[in-house]
């Protein structure tokens, strides 16, 4: 499971044992939204008021992100298999 408030970070949890797996930070303004993609879900994608998409990538656990940018803020996230 992963939320965000307005921190300007990402935390993912483990829902079994409560404990907190990650805080992904670089988002410069509020998240507006989250979402779990990918084979067995293991990108999240983060959108936020700062004009960009993070995709981070829980597969290769490397501290890697992948950035798109946006001319505005993005608000919302959808994705298909």
């Amino acid at each position: 499971t992963a939320g965000s408030l307005d921190t300007l970070h990402v935390y993912v949890w483990n829902m079994q044992t409560a404990q907190l797996l990650e805080s992904l930070s670089g988002h410069e303004k509020p998240i507006s939204a989250l979402r779990f993609g990918g084979q067995a879900g293991a990108i999240l994608a983060s959108c936020a008021w700062d004009g960009t998409v993070r995709l981070w990538d829980f597969v290769s656990q490397k501290a890697r992100t992948d950035v798109l940018k946006h001319a505005s803020d993005v608000l919302a996230l959808a994705s298909a298999p």
